[in-house]
């Protein structure tokens, strides 16, 4: 798997910036599905998480695209293995 790290500028809400890269990335899946599942988020808290799954399904609605599969949301512990593994 290839990780890139990408930063973005934000004259607004970070949220809103955010949702709006990740809409320009949406990819269909084999079963027609509309779909984000090939990306990851980090975010800083859980709230973080829960804040972009709401900002990304709400600028879909508004978009008209309905229903997305959204993207692996973690916090970054999630990228930390231990050396015992």
């Amino acid at each position: 798997m290839k990780l890139n790290r990408v930063c973005l500028e934000a004259s607004g809400k970070l949220v809103e910036a955010v949702a709006d890269w990740l809409l320009a990335r949406v990819r269909d899946t084999a079963e027609g599905a509309k779909s984000l599942g090939h990306l990851m988020v980090v975010v800083p808290t859980a709230q973080a998480g829960r804040n972009l799954r709401f900002t990304l399904a709400k600028k879909a609605a508004e978009k008209g695209r309905g229903g997305i599969l959204p993207p692996r949301v973690v916090q970054p512990f999630h990228l930390v293995v231990p050396a015992d593994r």
